[in-house]
């Protein structure tokens, strides 16, 4: 459409809106009802004549449930409503299909098997029309209990039902244009399809090349039975293709895009291996634009660009005698004025470049009608120039624009969105009805464990934009823009959808905003496949906008992922996000949760389908035998409706996965074959895992490359597990053709490598859902296991990112472990220098967790026998750069292993352990590791002369005091970095020098040497230690110099513990027992009264009384010290056993509150009967009120008493991370 086209395009708006609701009314009366558009007065009528009863004779199944609301039956044709349906008659029309006659109303089973196909001969029209003459001839009342609403809604779960089964199978019918012309080129092609298979067909925008598709496939409908169905996706083309059953005939538009900008070169493969797997008697027709196949196939020559050896038929008219027929035909029908057809016939004439799709688009021109226009502009008119008229549509305003880029991103030409999708997209609550509600109560769990009945959600009548709609709706219909059928509108042309894409890359920021929470409600309405259709173009959404708007699109995909009721929608935002991973603009928190999708053990479905009914799945694991057929025989019915052409389900396709996968029946390739075929990820899932695990048996099905070609890495994920679990049952070739496509996703899909990683990292493990089921692999073979493992996870750590976390590092130390054991020295040697550098990257700027660091043994052990492999790599775990943790870590290790090392490993320990700054902690490290090492490494860290045996009085005097600390710093443990090495208060050696200090009353880290023993003593002791206990704390007690320094660290140690009553009872005896001798008692409990909040910062009153009590102390002394305290317990008490006046209670309330503002209340209980006599209404309120403004300062001095430590500091000379 050209400039000066466009200036008339707003008034030309206005003009056709007053005659496109004339225009619309003539198209929905020529469309007709449907042969399942029921009479709600006739299925009324049908349900009260049947006594809410099954018509089958002697059938006693129920038509409404007990509750009198749910309807349990179906709607059953006498004779079929569509063509390939049972008992189909020709002579009848829809009308006469849909009326009350032509129904019956059957139970579900009696249903299934009456429209059995197989079963036509035996149920016949004769016999159902006695069955329904019989059964509502004997009823001796009506049953008319059932109400309007109800009928109503019966029948749209009816027809939604059926739609979804056509849907999957047909029969639908190649409907072509009224105005066809014949090409003289139909039989051509005709033939060469019967001969090829395929036809594909090519050409510019408008030259007809869909309805050349449907003309020809209606030749095979009609003359050859062949069924037909129409899709715009490789995998809905697969699905219908490559079922077993009739033959099939499938129309594939469009498949690789309709533009080059948002062109689907992945399709190109696929189609591939569809034309490669279909059967013998099915046929494709595939079709689009010449611009598009040229990009594909990166070629100009369209003879270079076959497709399974067939060649393109390009149909770019020139014939102007068929276009000048055309033409002729449509001003019949349309009646333009004669100027109008008179100049647009010269242009064909004069051999304008004019297709046959554009002529079609001229004659919805409505002005054409009532304004004469001059060749120019209709040649202009015809021209279709989406971008000019994007702009107008967006210089206009309103809904339009807005409808357009809705319909654009949900819609094709094949299915559309409804009056009622479109009310409750365009209202502007953020309602998102297919968002889950987080409500426990509310779910349905997978083969109906009831928790209680899943509600599914539904759109509300109140919405208020149904009138506005539909205006804009008729007016795009009668641009020619629009079909309507049954209500649902979409593209008559694909090049019309381009109009909304285009609309959405030029709306400004503003609008950007406006139209979001539109495309929101595309994505949670109710019409599941417009909500796929739009998440599928989420990238296109996502480059279109601002980076604000960006940001907006990445958090509703992760919302939907996280919490949508339907499947495809969360698989395919949950691959747009994927997609998105390194993006910038995604958020931490996004990011984190992809990584636990990926790494999650459990996987949450959402709604499906169940005999048209939505049920909720709750989880689904792998493992529930409950989900399973029984046996084969329960199992043949399915195969049975397969082989049938009967749509299965997607329960009925999990319940026969999980039968196979629990080896309840044998694996059926042509089942595993159907279900890969659904857009459920979950699905696919199992299918790959089963399909892999039996590879040996079917590795000649279509399943093993498609499998491999999955864009989802899940499945790809499954594929892998399954690989590794039948691997065993494989020939060698078989292993290394397969081992080696997946070696290619180790080392080029990170995405792959993050959704492998719980397997990766924890390979051992056979208890968890993402393990190998090493149970039912033969011992002997395991190795075979490792050896792959040890291939392909070299390759796996360098892809996996380092700033993620193994999901159970515990397991991941323990498969180490285990595959030391198994997989070959130069396997070791590799994953060791990718696990280093993992290390490396990750103490960049973190600690490293303990499980990770357990590399150096894995490196040792593994090549025990050939220690020259370990050569060039074994110094750099010794590097001085690393972290000191792990460089002690690694030491540590290697001591333990000493006499497994070489002479010239040796030397790499002794040299770091003599580099005088750079060695001192790792010095501590080591002595805090082992109470025997080597002579040799005891030299070089004591010096000469000196060894762990030397005397300790003579040691300490010989070591440094900054050394000593060091060592007893190790020993002590509680620093961040330091905890990772688990070495603290191990080593026998270190802890005699610790007590020494401490008994001797050294002045060396006097406080933290008696700490140590303090802590290590009062929290549980065996006997031997109990005695030695006893002997150190007299000596120590008594040889103490500063006793009150002493008792700071008791008060703030068994404060700060949960102590056992044998060692701190003894600890207070000696103190008391001391001080009673000394006649200092008193002093003593002062001491401990004013410390007393810290004493049971950790216990309660009545722990701390228990260990006081030795020799009457507690009952004496520090009673009368915290007489006060003890008189408000007392007062307090008494109000409890309210046994007691109100006036004598409020006489102690009264002493309570003046002494509590003399000193603080220090006891816990005292709160606590506090609380009890408030929550039990003892008090009038206002005494209850003076009461409770009492305040509790108990955790407000513990917390100052003890401040924290702090445990994180950094320690002089201790390198936290890597030095870069």
């Amino acid at each position: 459409m050209k400039l000066k086209y466009t200036k008339k395009l707003s008034s030309t708006l206005q003009k056709v809106g007053l005659f496109s609701s004339i225009f619309m009314k003539m198209k929905k009366e020529k469309s007709g009802p449907g042969p399942r558009d029921y009479k709600p007065s006739e299925i009324k009528r049908l349900f009260a004549l049947s006594k809410n009863q099954c018509t089958k004779p002697n059938c006693k199944n129920k038509l409404v449930a007990e509750d009198g609301k749910t309807l349990i039956s179906y709607i059953c044709h006498i004779e079929a409503a569509k063509k390939g349906g049972p008992r189909f008659n020709r002579e009848m029309d829809d009308d006469q299909r849909r009326s009350y006659d032509n129904l019956i109303l059957l139970c579900d089973e009696h249903h299934r098997i009456v429209d059995n196909k197989e079963n036509e001969k035996e149920f016949t029209k004769v016999l159902l029309q006695q069955w329904k003459s019989d059964h509502h001839a004997q009823q001796e009342e009506s049953f008319d209990l059932i109400t309007d609403d109800s009928i109503h809604q019966f029948i749209i779960k009816v027809r939604e039902i059926y739609d979804k089964l056509d849907s999957l199978d047909g029969p639908f019918v190649p409907v072509v244009s009224n105005n066809y012309v014949d090409r003289n080129i139909e039989l051509e092609l005709i033939e060469r399809l019967k001969e090829d298979k395929i036809l594909l067909l090519t050409g510019v925008s408008f030259c007809g090349k869909s309805e050349l598709a449907k003309k020809v496939a209606r030749y095979f409908f009609l003359e050859e039975s062949y069924q037909f169905k129409r899709v715009s996706e490789v995998r809905a083309a697969s699905l219908f293709l490559e079922s077993t059953g009739n033959k099939r005939l499938c129309i594939l538009e469009d498949p690789f895009g309709h533009t080059i900008a948002n062109q689907e070169s992945s399709s190109l493969k696929l189609i591939r291996d569809l034309l490669g797997n279909i059967s013998e008697n099915n046929l494709v027709i595939i079709t689009s634009r010449v611009e598009i196949v040229y990009s594909i196939f990166n070629e100009s020559d369209l003879s270079k660009c076959t497709i399974g050896g067939v060649d393109w038929y390009n149909l770019y008219i020139h014939d102007t005698e068929f276009l000048e027929k055309f033409w002729r035909k449509i001003q019949q029908e349309e009646q333009l004025l004669e100027q109008n057809f008179l100049n647009v016939l010269n242009l064909i004439k004069n051999d304008k470049p004019i297709q046959i799709g554009q002529l079609n688009h001229l004659s919805n021109e409505k002005e054409l009608k009532f304004k004469n226009f001059s060749e120019l502009e209709l040649f202009n008119m015809a021209q279709i120039d989406i971008d000019e008229i994007s702009n107008e549509f967006i210089k206009r305003g309103g809904y339009t624009w807005k409808i357009l880029v809705i319909l654009s991103l949900g819609c094709n030409t094949i299915d559309g969105l409804s009056t009622k999708d479109l009310d409750y997209i365009f209202q502007e609550k953020q309602d998102f009805l297919s968002i889950e509600q987080k409500d426990e109560d509310l779910v349905q769990s997978f083969l109906d464990k009831d928790k209680k009945p899943f509600i599914f959600p539904s759109y509300s009548d109140k919405y208020g934009n149904t009138n506005t709609i539909e205006k804009e709706l008729d007016l795009l219909w009668g641009y020619g823009y629009l079909k309507c059928i049954d209500n649902k509108y979409f593209f008559s042309h694909p090049h019309y959808r381009e109009i909304g894409i285009t609309i959405l890359r030029k709306i400004s920021t503003i609008k950007q905003n406006g139209i979001l929470i539109h495309i929101f409600n595309v994505l949670t309405s109710l019409n599941i496949d417009s909500a796929f259709r739009c998440a599928k173009n989420l990238d296109l959404i996502y480059n279109f906008m601002d980076d604000v708007h960006k940001v907006k699109v990445l958090d509703f995909a992760h919302k939907l992922a996280s919490e949508c009721i339907f499947p495809k929608v969360i698989d395919q935002c949950f691959l747009f996000l994927m997609k998105n991973y390194n993006n910038s603009l995604l958020g931490k928190d996004v990011r984190e949760n992809i990584i636990f999708n990926l790494q999650s053990k459990a996987e949450y479905y959402g709604v499906i389908f169940s005999n048209g009914i939505p049920v909720k799945w709750s989880k689904a694991t792998f493992y529930d035998r409950e989900s399973a057929y029984p046996d084969e025989e329960s199992f043949s019915y399915v195969i049975e409706r397969l082989r049938n052409n009967m749509t299965l389900g997607t329960d009925i396709l999990w319940k026969g996965l999980m039968s196979m996968n629990g080896s309840i029946i044998e694996v059926n390739i042509e089942f595993l074959e159907y279900a890969f075929k659904r857009d459920e990820v979950f699905i696919r899932n199992l299918c790959a895992y089963i399909y892999f695990c039996n590879l040996n048996t079917f590795q000649n099905s279509f399943l093993k490359d498609k499998i491999l070609d999955d864009e989802h890495p899940s499945v790809i994920f499954y594929a892998l597990k399954g690989f590794f679990q039948g691997l065993t049952n494989n020939g060698k070739s078989l292993n290394k053709e397969i081992a080696d496509r997946f070696l290619y996703f180790f080392k080029t899909n990170e995405i792959f490598c993050i959704r492998s990683s719980n397997l990766m990292s924890n390979f051992s493990t056979d208890y968890a859902e993402d393990s190998i089921r090493w149970k039912e692999i033969e011992k002997n073979k395991r190795p075979w296991l490792w050896k792959l493992w040890g291939d392909y996870f070299p390759h796996f750590l360098n892809v996996f990112p380092s700033s993620i976390k193994f999901s159970h590092t515990p397991r991941f130390s323990g498969m180490m472990h285990e595959a030391q054991r198994h997989i070959y020295p130069e396997q070791a040697v590799r994953i060791s220098k990718k696990m280093l550098q993992r290390i490396i990257e990750r103490s960049k700027g973190k600690i490293l967790d303990n499980w990770e660091m357990s590399l150096i043994d894995f490196l040792i052990v593994s090549t025990s026998k050939h220690s020259h492999y370990r050569k060039n790599i074994f110094k750099r775990f010794f590097d001085l750069k690393l972290p000191t943790y792990f460089i002690g870590y690694n030491i540590c290790w290697a001591l333990s292993r000493w006499n497994s090392l070489t002479e010239s490993e040796k030397t790499v320990i002794l040299d770091t352990l003599v580099i005088d700054n750079e060695s001192r902690w790792l010095k501590a490290i080591v002595l805090n590791s082992d109470d025997k090492l080597a002579p040799e490494i005891q030299q070089a860290i004591l010096g000469k002369g000196l060894s762990m045996d030397t005397d300790l009085e003579e040691l300490i005097k010989a070591l440094s005091d900054n050394f000593l600390k060091d060592i007893i710093h190790v020993f002590e443990g509680g620093n961040w970095a330091m905890d990772e090495i688990s070495i603290s208060g191990r080593s026998q050696w270190v802890k005699n020098i610790v007590y020494y200090i401490a008994e001797n009353n050294i002045d060396l880290d006097y406080d933290r040497c008696v700490i140590i023993f303090l802590w290590r003593s009062i929290n549980g002791l065996n006997e031997e230690e109990f005695q030695e206990f006893k002997r150190t704390w007299v000596n120590m007690y008594q040889n103490a110099l500063d006793k009150d320094r002493l008792l700071n660290i008791v008060i703030r140690t068994v404060g700060n513990s949960s102590f056992s009553f044998r060692a701190t009872e003894f600890l207070f005896k000696t103190i008391i027992e001391f001080h009673a001798k000394e006649s200092s008692t008193i002093f003593l409990a002062k001491k401990l009264s004013d410390n007393y909040e810290a004493l049971t910062f950790y216990s309660s009153d009545g722990d701390i009384f228990r260990v006081l009590g030795f020799n009457g102390f507690f009952e004496n002394e520090f009673f009368q010290a915290m007489y006060d305290q003890f008189l408000i317990l007392s007062y307090l008490s008494t109000i409890k056993k309210n046994l007691i006046t109100q006036e004598e209670k409020e006489e102690l309330i009264i002493a309570v509150k003046e002494e509590s503002e003399k000193q603080d209340i220090k006891f816990k209980r005292a709160f606590i009967l506090i609380k009890d006599i408030s929550d039990n209404n003892l008090l009038r309120d206002d005494l209850s009120e003076i009461l409770n403004s009492i305040p509790n300062n108990i955790s407000k001095k513990q917390k100052q008493y003890f401040q924290e430590e702090d445990n994180n500091k950094f320690l002089d000379d201790f390198k936290y991370y890597y030095e870069s």
